[in-house]
Formats: structure tokens, C-alpha cells, sequence
């Protein structure tokens, strides 16, 4: 009769193995070998740099919407200070940034950077943000009397690149 391949002992959950010649090994039950490790390290390796490329471009997307909050908000800004210069004897102008700032209490978000150039015929207004590369901004345009910033090409259309 040969040896036995293996053998379940009352009381011992993990079974023994017995080989040739009578020697016991508990195989099986020592725990992970290091290809086993390995393998699970690069695949946390792997799911990481997958988190850290969606989280940095959730980050751009929000950086994005802030711009665009900020030209949407000076867009009704900008209506409100033009319909506020209604009785001036030469006419109704837009504003520019101090302008609006100082009268009608217009503060564009942190880190957001807003260019406006204004006349009495339209204005076009840029909005960059700080911590995004100098040629990531949107840019928005009204009227006739001012060259739009790029990448803004339609009047009253925000555009961003």
C-alpha cells in the first residue's frame, strides 16, 4: 500500500500532507509566496496612476467651470452696470473691471484672472485661471465696438480652449 496523499486529522481544520519517506509539510497553509505579493502590488500599482489621471482631470473640468461661472456672472454684471448709465447725457457704456467692481460689487473667484476691454458699442471679456496653463482660458464677447478675445469668435457665445 502507498503512502497516503493526505489525511485529515479531528480537531485540525488545516490537513496535513504526507510525502514519500514518512516527512510532514503543513503546505498550504504558510501563506503568500512573493510572486503572489508582487502581482498584488502592481495591480494597486496599476489602479493608483488610474485614480491620479481621473482626479487630475476632474480638477481641469472644475477649473473650466469656474471660468465659465465667472463669464456668466460678469455677462449679467456687465447688462446690469450698462442699464445703470441709462441717464448719462453721453450715453449708456459698459464697464471695465474696476468699474464693476467698484460699483455694482463684482469679485471673480479665486485663482481666476478677468480681462475686459469695454466701449460704448460691446465689450469682450477673457477669464484665465491661475493654477491651469496660460493658454487654457475661455473668453466671451457682446456687441460690435470691441475686438473679442480668442477663442471667443461668436457674440454672446462662450468659448474656451
Amino acid at each position: 500500500m502507498g503512502p497516503l496523499p493526505y489525511v485529515s486529522h479531528p480537531g485540525d481544520a488545516r490537513g496535513v500532507y504526507r510525502m514519500k519517506g514518512g516527512v510532514v509539510s503543513n503546505r498550504g497553509t504558510g501563506g503568500f509566496t512573493l510572486i503572489e505579493l508582487m502581482i498584488v502590488v502592481v495591480i494597486i500599482g496599476i489602479l493608483a496612476s488610474i485614480s491620479m489621471l481621473a482626479a487630475g482631470n476632474i480638477r481641469e473640468r472644475a477649473y473650466y467651470a469656474t471660468m465659465k461661472s465667472d463669464l456668466s456672472r460678469l455677462a449679467s454684471v456687465e447688462e446690469a452696470y450698462w442699464d445703470s448709465q441709462q441717464n448719462r447725457r453721453r450715453g449708456p457704456r459698459y464697464g471695465r473691471l474696476r468699474q464693476l467692481q467698484r460699483t455694482l460689487n463684482f469679485q471673480p473667484s479665486q485663482n481666476v484672472i478677468l480681462s475686459i476691454r469695454a466701449n460704448p458699442r460691446g465689450w469682450s471679456a477673457r477669464a484665465r485661471h491661475r493654477l491651469m496653463g496660460r493658454r487654457d482660458r475661455c473668453a466671451i464677447f457682446f456687441g460690435s465696438g470691441s475686438r473679442p478675445y480668442p477663442p471667443s469668435t461668436k457674440a454672446g457665445v462662450m468659448a474656451c480652449q
